[in-house]
């Protein structure tokens, strides 16, 4: 929660351009031109089971155009703070991609994309590639023990075994019974 002043003092507006992650940039840009906070101990709201129906659950060929614009609004204010050191910024920049490529990875193996195993290992690959975020052992002491295994994952640069971790998540959250709500 924002008050109505910092908002409108500040000028922050959710970002047009952007359908997926609006809201995540909006709290960003708010966090950063406040003076102060009080975080809460218990959650406002609780999160709802995977609505397949959701905007973020459904598939959008320019779904990963609009995951590198929110990444990279993140990356530039997450830069700005001055209050968190710069190894952990980058550490948490570095693992906000790879949680990005797992999303997307999870797209590619719907069934709207038509694209074929190989198609799909090739897009893996360039992925991993990416020069921009080299990733480093010593991140892991920013991370928490769930987060350190897409890490580990990811680490291995190995297009074939990053495109079975998201596949096996991709099942987990769709096809599976597990994942979704009883009614």
């Amino acid at each position: 929660m924002f008050k109505t002043s910092l908002i409108k003092d500040n000028g922050i507006l959710l970002r047009e351009d952007l359908h997926i992650g609006e809201d995540y940039s909006f709290n960003l840009e708010a966090l950063m031109k406040a003076r102060d906070y009080c975080e809460l101990n218990r959650s406002l709201y609780s999160y709802i089971v995977q609505n397949e129906k959701s905007i973020s659950s459904c598939y959008d060929p320019d779904k990963w155009e609009q995951m590198q614009k929110v990444h990279n609004l993140r990356c530039s204010l997450l830069r700005q703070n001055l209050h968190i050191s710069s190894e952990r910024i980058e550490a948490e920049i570095r693992y906000d991609y790879i949680k990005m490529c797992f999303a997307h990875g999870m797209d590619l193996n719907r069934k709207e994309t038509g694209l074929s195993r190989r198609q799909k290992s090739q897009i893996f690959g360039k992925l991993i590639r990416d020069t921009k975020y080299r990733l480093t052992l010593k991140d892991l002491r920013f991370l928490t023990w769930a987060q350190r295994i897409p890490y580990f994952v990811f680490f291995a640069k190995n297009r074939y075994i990053v495109g079975l971790f998201s596949y096996l998540i991709y099942f987990y959250k769709f096809k599976s019974n597990f994942y979704r709500e009883k009614a």
